[in-house]
């Protein structure tokens, strides 16, 4: 094929959750992860040392079984994109929309084999009118382990993507503490960048994990999440919809 259908899915993933979530400009990666329990937060606002805290929200996070990631941002193109994930232990099911070229579908249900869905014409870009009169509206079955799309495993994988969030930005990027407030009801510490005034909510009683990260401005957008360890079925597709790699790789050849 022309470009590994990989090649899009793992930049995308990357690009646009990774980066966008935790904003290239450090307001949501190891600053973002500024969260602290009540009982070692400040009584008032101010500056917060991001990161001596950061790896505690990320060990909250990590420890999570599950949990629900969704959102609206832009990529590193200005494209618009939206993302529904659940995330498990080895295993993830989500969607992931861009402006330019539609939804994209991913199930890893932790076994020997992942599944993906696109759009059409991603795959005609792919293998042609042959490619979506067999593609469309059904799910691809690739092996786990192959080697072209371990960028998939890995970027819709829970500690990997968790990795990439608190592992990049400036350390002495300067987070504020705002306050307290609520986010869908749950109690959460405030906190705001002072480059680009990135709003960060972090759970402020149990486990220090991420409830809600804003960013200003027409290349900004809102992630949320939810479902902490709320169980969730990662459930390989129908069989009668499903169709083998093999099959796709034999329409380019």
């Amino acid at each position: 094929m022309r470009k590994p259908l990989v090649f899009a899915v793992a930049s995308l993933a990357g690009a646009a959750l990774v980066a966008s979530c935790s904003s290239s400009k450090t307001a949501g990666t190891g600053s973002a992860v500024s969260a602290i329990s009540p009982s070692s937060a400040p009584t008032s606002a101010g500056a917060v040392d991001s990161a001596a805290l950061k790896q505690k929200v990320l060990a909250a996070m990590q420890a999570a079984r599950q949990f629900r990631m969704t959102g609206d941002t832009t990529d590193d193109e200005g494209q618009r994109v939206s993302f529904d994930i659940h995330f498990g232990s080895r295993q993830t099911a989500g969607s992931i929309t861009q402006e330019a070229t539609g939804k994209m579908e991913l199930i890893n249900p932790g076994g020997p084999s992942v599944y993906f869905k696109a759009p059409d014409a991603l795959w005609r870009n792919e293998g042609g009118d042959a490619a979506v009169a067999l593609l469309h509206d059904r799910w691809v079955k690739v092996p786990a382990n192959h080697k072209r799309f371990d960028g998939i495993a890995k970027a819709f994988d829970k500690d990997s993507f968790l990795a990439e969030l608190t592992s990049s930005g400036s350390s002495s990027e300067e987070i504020h503490r705002v306050g307290t407030t609520t986010v869908d009801g749950k109690l959460a510490v405030q906190y705001e960048s002072v480059s680009d005034h990135t709003q960060m909510f972090i759970a402020a009683s149990g486990p220090p994990v991420f409830l809600k990260l804003t960013r200003p401005g027409t290349a900004g957008g809102t992630v949320t999440f939810t479902d902490y360890d709320k169980a969730y079925v990662f459930a390989p597709p129908p069989a009668d919809q499903t169709v083998d790699f093999a099959k796709l790789e034999q329409l380019s050849r």
